[in-house]
């Protein structure tokens, strides 16, 4: 009986450790590409900014950087996310004094 007990231990863990590392290697792979979607969203909404002929695309690539981070790590980066949604503000607030003075 005792012999039971540990292999049900043994087959449990084993089966736990199993999920746990394909749920890991999951989010990993889930975080990698929200990742590098990330930056070529900042390397677009800064090319747009500083050419400053399209201040708005600049404007909601970052926001969207900042979205794609925030999903991308289940809401946990909120506070890496932050910057791409102050730049994708002040962008738009850029854009608006732009538009009012022409």
């Amino acid at each position: 009986m005792h012999r039971k007990i540990e292999l049900w231990i043994v087959w449990i863990t084993a089966v736990i450790s199993t999920l746990l590392m394909e749920l890991f290697q999951t989010l990993g792979a889930w975080f990698g590409v929200t990742v590098i979607i990330m930056l070529v969203l900042s390397v677009l909404g800064t090319f747009f900014l500083v050419s400053r002929k399209n201040l708005l695309a600049g404007s909601v690539c970052f926001i969207l950087a900042g979205i794609d981070l925030l999903l991308g790590s289940q809401l946990v980066a909120f506070i890496p996310a932050f910057p791409f949604f102050v730049s994708g503000v002040l962008a738009l607030n850029d854009y608006i004094v732009s538009k009012k003075e022409d």
